[in-house]
């Protein structure tokens, strides 16, 4: 609502993966960025975020796609390694590189975000954790 239907938001998760906890908060921070530094940055301000998923062998794999302006390679690689790097000049990266920090916390250094992104035709960000069963609580 907030950008007047200028940003489309596809969303094709298999039913499958909806029995698999994700931790709260995995999302918000890399979808706004791709809102904000990615479709905003355009200069039709509009766009499409995709987020897909899949299971690659015990891992659960969460793909955030948009069209937006792409990253720059230099400023790439220091999304999830430097806490104050902004890759469009504001902003300070916070909560993604805190993201990445606590997915892997949580579950190792496999684990995390990983950035591919291209100028003009905009970033891939593959969120991976691994399949953890939901257990019954007892009655």
């Amino acid at each position: 609502m907030r950008f007047h239907d200028s940003i489309q938001f596809l969303v094709d998760i298999p039913d499958t993966l909806l029995e698999f906890p994700i931790p709260k908060l995995t999302f918000p921070p890399v979808i706004e960025n791709s809102i904000i530094h990615g479709i905003m940055e355009k200069p039709e301000k509009s766009g499409t975020i995709v987020l897909t998923g899949w299971i690659d062998q015990q891992d659960i794999v969460i793909l955030i796609s948009d069209d937006g302006i792409g990253i720059e390679s230099d400023k790439l690689n220091n999304l999830i390694n430097e806490a104050h790097s902004s890759y469009h000049g504001s902003g300070n990266n916070i909560a993604v590189y805190n993201t990445h920090c606590r997915l892997q916390i949580l579950y190792g250094t496999n684990y995390g975000l990983r950035y591919k992104s291209q100028l003009k035709k905009g970033t891939d960000v593959e969120i991976r954790i691994p399949i953890i069963y939901k257990t019954s609580t007892p009655e």
